[in-house]
């Protein structure tokens, strides 16, 4: 049988002219500039790696420790008190209130989370920045709204999730049946001013 056509090994097989455009030539310098950045880049990587976990650690091992836990004073609830007959003089109710806390997340706080947290609330924007000014200065947990309603309740509680230096603390608030007449006998008659706290910094009702 007579053969047409290009042989397979004519079809498949380069030579001459045709082999040249596919010769490509190596580029010595371009490839000791290529592993000269490679190695630079290692070099960079690892002495960050050095100085996050050995020079940094304590810094930010504190910050990473006030991430993730302080100090939460719980005030123990009140006992009842009754008169001889067994009237309810004063008494206890659920209260909710807003805590603005010492965290280092509050560091990262700006201006438009203090205004929403003001409209969240019903408050002045420049009293909720005043109290977050304060407890960035004093890195101590201040009350931003005392006796929530419920829906503020619900709100703060959603809002938590959003803004880590926000809680929603939960206590018992004093209630007297008869007024608040003789609140200065069995009980107290309110939280203390800013001066009494600065004189007793230790007091916590």
């Amino acid at each position: 049988m007579k053969k047409t056509g290009k042989d397979l090994d004519d079809v498949l097989t380069l030579g001459g002219a045709q082999a040249e455009p596919l010769t490509y030539h190596f580029n010595r310098q371009l490839a000791i500039l290529l592993w000269a950045v490679i190695f630079a880049t290692i070099v960079v990587f690892l002495g960050r790696v050095y100085y996050l976990s050995i020079v940094s650690h304590q810094h930010y091992a504190s910050i990473a420790f006030g991430n993730t836990e302080y100090d939460v004073p719980i005030i123990a609830p009140r006992g009842k008190i009754y008169s001889m007959d067994g009237a309810t003089l004063a008494d206890n109710e659920p209260n909710y209130r807003a805590v603005i806390s010492a965290n280092n997340a509050l560091q990262e706080q700006t201006a438009d989370d203090i205004a929403s947290l003001a409209t969240m609330l019903d408050m002045d924007r420049n009293d909720v920045a005043e109290i977050v000014s304060q407890v960035v200065e004093t890195k101590t947990d201040r009350v931003l709204k005392e006796h929530l309603a419920h829906e503020d309740v619900l709100a703060v509680e959603v809002a938590t999730k959003k803004y880590p230096f926000l809680r929603l603390e939960k206590n018992a608030r004093r209630v007297y049946p008869d007024g608040p007449f003789f609140a200065h006998v069995i009980g107290y008659e309110g939280l203390i001013r800013q001066e009494e706290h600065e004189q007793r910094p230790d007091y916590l009702l």
